[in-house]
């Protein structure tokens, strides 16, 4: 068998979904599958460039179009390329801002039907629409209905064999748009280093792990409830003592939870942007993780997936995030929410993760039995 795979950007380490399709390449390479990826709208790339690329030791063979050549243009590089490379299979890995800066790819859908003629198609929606959740602003719900518009019209021209997405919330709402999709649940980005750190990662940590700590890793979301969770998680505590290790970009919201955090004399502890086996390395030895995605959306996090790899659970505060026609009543292994004054409750359903339930090899074995029974 043999896939293509089409993504916006394949920057290392500056695009998720890049990374995550490069180390699905590597597993299935493994497993015997020929592969190649296409990014169509490469922000960091200037022209068309074939490059190799890199992840768990597997060598990908990849072609970059930059975002800065017409769409005309585009379309004809990228056909002449799969073309020469002859593939079964088409692999659309798809987020609409991935392919528009406004997340409005009009025109995508023609363009992609162009370049996999008599080719089978198979949709990966990492992102959906903006603006399906009660709280969001009369304009999100405007250019979402627009996003709805533009995966329909994808999936009538393209009529995939198969569809995938990763939340059973977006199956639910892909439901709604009578797309018919399965789940395929993604995996951690950062693998788990079994072997102890070396001491030049080491020292890129400016000081000793605490023995009990909360993780947070990546993006820090506004609203969450940080001021009630560590006032109540205090209380809970009585006399014993937690720290906190921030690690990743965390964004505009850190200062104010370290601000918090230290009000009521708790350690806060920042790494910032580090090696994998430094991230590795904390994420294993940490006690419990925090997320601020909404539970409706966990099931995408890269933060959650990557503590989940490492064993850790996670508890979940997030600002309001209410679905619009659909029953908000989710539940995840390994994922307790925080609810304001029921941090006793919270702290007792705490259940630890099976690590090894959704990692890059069982999902490449996932997506492979899937592509063959279509």
């Amino acid at each position: 068998m043999k896939i293509i795979f089409i993504c916006g950007s394949l920057e290392p380490g500056k695009d998720g979904v890049g990374d995550y399709t490069r180390r699905l390449c590597a597993e299935l390479i493994l497993q015997g599958i020929h592969v190649g990826i296409l990014s169509y709208n490469d922000k960091d790339v200037n022209g068309a460039t074939q490059v190799t690329q890199y992840a768990d030791g597997q060598a990908i063979y990849c072609y970059r179009i930059s975002t800065f050549i017409k769409p005309k243009e585009r379309c004809v590089l990228a056909k002449q390329w799969i073309d020469t490379h002859n593939p079964e299979w088409l692999s659309l890995q798809f987020v609409p801002y991935a392919f528009n800066n406004k997340g409005l790819p009009f025109g995508f859908a023609s363009q992609l039907k162009t370049i996999g003629q008599n080719r089978k198609w198979h949709i990966m929606f990492h992102e959906l629409w903006i603006g399906m959740n009660k709280e969001s602003t009369l304009k999100e719900k405007c250019i979402g209905y627009i996003q709805r518009y533009i995966i329909k019209e994808l999936t009538l021209k393209l009529k995939p064999n198969l569809v995938n997405t990763q939340t059973e919330l977006y199956k639910k709402q892909l439901e709604k748009l009578t797309i018919t999709s399965s789940l395929l649940p993604l995996f951690s980005n950062i693998p788990v280093i079994q072997k102890p750190i070396e001491k030049t990662h080491l020292d890129s940590i400016p000081f000793d792990i605490p023995n009990k700590y909360f993780v947070l890793f990546g993006s820090i979301h506004y609203g969450s409830p940080i001021n009630h969770f560590v006032k109540d998680f205090v209380d809970y505590l009585k006399n014993d003592s937690f720290s906190l290790i921030t690690i990743g970009r965390n964004g505009n919201e850190l200062r104010e939870w370290i601000s918090i955090w230290e009000s009521y004399k708790l350690e806060v502890k920042c790494l910032g942007e580090q090696s994998v086996e430094v991230i590795s390395h904390v994420l294993k030895n940490a006690t419990f993780g925090i997320s601020t995605t909404p539970m409706a959306l966990v099931e995408k996090s890269g933060s959650v997936l990557a503590m989940h790899a490492h064993g850790i659970p996670v508890i979940c505060m997030s600002r309001p995030w209410t679905p619009l026609g659909i029953k908000n009543d989710w539940a995840y292994e390994g994922i307790t929410e925080y609810k304001l004054g029921e941090i006793a409750a919270c702290m007792e359903c705490i259940e630890n993760i099976n690590p090894e339930k959704n990692n890059v090899h069982t999902i490449a074995l996932s997506l492979i039995k899937k592509l063959k029974n279509n």
